[in-house]
């Protein structure tokens, strides 16, 4: 057998257990994102309370007032960034999660909406559906390749055997 022959089911299962990883980690977003849509589907909606405003009056939120961000972050947090393999393989904030996930709008949504709308709460939740649907797309892409690990042992068999 020559180094060639040698090297190549080494690389190849360095490539199937890398691609074994990198489905356990997605199966574990997944998850991730299903309990922090439970979550939002747990919230009450309210509708909000438009007050005229005055053109040149500054309108930011007083001490009372809190943006649905303060409720939605600690969620997010606990849920998607809590997966064990977040800070190794993303490492980012939540604005920069969030934004990659749901898109810079829904950030500047939850960050200046002090109530929970029924439209805040659909766009959240469709939102973490499309994360959802997204990893198990890339799931049925990892799993086909996971199946190679049988026939590259196959292979390696039938190798063998001529020998």
């Amino acid at each position: 057998m020559t180094l060639a022959q040698g090297s190549w089911p080494t690389y190849t299962d360095a490539a199937l257990d890398s691609v074994r990883r990198e489905r356990r980690e997605v199966e574990r977003e997944c998850r991730a994102f299903q309990r922090f849509r439970q979550r939002i589907q747990t919230v009450d909606t309210q509708t909000p309370q438009f007050e005229r405003s005055v053109v040149g009056v500054d309108q930011n939120l007083t001490s009372e007032e809190k943006s649905i961000r303060d409720t939605i972050e600690p969620w997010y947090h606990d849920t998607v960034m809590a997966v064990d393999h977040y800070g190794d393989v993303y490492g980012d904030s939540f604005e920069e999660s969030l934004s990659a996930e749901f898109g810079v709008d829904v950030l500047v949504l939850i960050s200046e909406a002090t109530t929970f709308s029924p439209f805040i709460k659909q766009r959240l939740l469709e939102a973490a559906q499309q994360c959802i649907d997204n990893r198990r797309v890339f799931l049925k892409t990892l799993q086909w390749l996971n199946s190679l690990r049988s026939k590259t042992r196959n292979l390696q068999l039938r190798r063998f055997e001529r020998r």
